[in-house]
């Protein structure tokens, strides 16, 4: 398992991230939000998983199922037809990024692994999340 403490410290000075952006949820998590964004304009958040989602060994980081939350924000269930989730683990795969369920998911072993692991999640988000159909209108970013 991972702390707080060793997760400020693999993220000092990241690219994506921003040290005022990394918390702590109510169940234990850890949101880290990140400067990416998806299609509609909205931030990207990744999460390490705690909790009952702990690992007894390494740890893992995922989306939350954020990722096909937005695109059922846009009426595209992601489970119908039967070769959507098989198409959307195609798209995760080359970023070495799992579908576990709903969520977009990372396994990592060390602290050091961090990094890596988070842009390589943030793109998996991204990539997925261009199902979502051009067309659709975009949010003003802040």
């Amino acid at each position: 398992m991972i702390s707080i403490e060793e997760i400020r410290a693999a993220l000092m000075a990241h690219c994506i991230v921003t040290l005022d952006t990394i918390k702590i949820l109510p169940r234990g998590h850890v949101r880290i939000g990140t400067n990416l964004v998806y299609p509609d304009g909205s931030r990207v958040d990744l999460f390490v998983e705690m909790g009952n989602l702990a690992r007894t060994s390494g740890y893992a980081v995922s989306d939350f199922g954020q990722t096909l939350a937005k695109l059922a924000e846009f009426q595209m269930n992601f489970r119908s037809p039967n070769s959507r989730p098989q198409a959307i683990a195609k798209m995760a795969r080359p970023f070495e990024v799992q579908l576990m369920g709903d969520r977009l998911v990372v396994l990592l072993n060390t602290p050091n692994e961090l990094g890596d692991g988070l842009i390589r999640l943030g793109q998996a988000c991204i990539s997925v999340s261009s199902l979502i159909s051009p067309g659709r209108p975009t949010r003003e970013t802040p």
